[in-house]
Formats: structure tokens, C-alpha cells, sequence
């Protein structure tokens, strides 16, 4: 069984030694004693270990990483459509009471254009 281990802690698929129970293994060196060959089965199991924590902690830092990366693309696209909402609702008023020119109409829509142009996700064709 430990040789087992120690043939799969040297396979970049880690998946199955945590599978097989690498994690049980309390390194007590009994393994070294009664290994015919004298390998040192313990030091290598340690190493497997270390490369399995390893990969399990890069596995929730790359979670924790795409978790905030989802949080801002729904932030930014909050914060998009509160600006259209905000710039809709000034084009709405001043377009209602006729006090500004149609100059500064236009410029508002082309504000509100250019925010929609610039949302994330969405190509810039300019």
C-alpha cells in the first residue's frame, strides 16, 4: 500500500491519492523498517502530502479568485445600468420641459450611448 502511494505521488493526478488515503498515513516510518528494498517510503509519502496540500490550496485560491471575479462583473454591470437608468431619466426630463435646446438633448443621448458602449462584456466597435 505505501509503495502504492508513493508510485502515484509521483503522477501529476493527485486526485487519487487522496482517493487511496494519503492523508491517513501518520508517517510513523513503519513502512521504511519493513520495506525489502529500502526505500524511503515515509520521506517520499510526506512530499506526495505536501503536493496534495498544495494543490488543494491552490484549488480555493483559484475558487475564492473566480468568486470575486463573478462579484465585480455583476458589480460593474449594476453600476452600468444605474447610470443608463440615471442618464434615461435626465434625457426624460429635460426632453419633457423644453427649457435646454435640442443641443444638449443630443449630447445627453450621446453620453448615454457611450455608457452603454463601454459595459463590460460588450465589444467596442468605434
Amino acid at each position: 500500500m505505501p509503495a502504492d502511494l508513493v508510485a502515484l505521488g509521483r503522477m501529476p493526478d493527485l486526485e487519487q491519492l487522496e482517493a487511496r488515503g494519503i492523508e491517513d498515513c501518520i508517517e510513523c516510518g513503519a513502512c521504511d523498517y519493513v520495506c525489502p528494498s529500502a526505500i524511503p517510503l515515509t520521506q517520499r509519502l510526506i512530499i506526495a502530502k505536501g503536493r496534495v496540500r498544495q494543490q488543494q490550496a491552490d484549488q480555493r485560491q483559484a475558487a475564492h479568485a473566480r468568486q470575486r471575479s463573478e462579484a465585480r462583473e455583476q458589480r460593474l454591470h449594476r453600476n452600468t445600468e444605474q447610470q443608463n437608468d440615471a442618464l434615461a431619466r435626465q434625457v426624460a426630463e429635460i426632453s419633457g420641459s423644453k427649457k435646454i435646446g435640442q443641443q444638449a438633448i443630443d449630447e445627453l443621448k450621446r453620453r448615454a450611448a457611450s455608457v452603454k458602449r463601454s459595459s463590460p462584456g460588450q465589444s467596442h466597435d468605434d
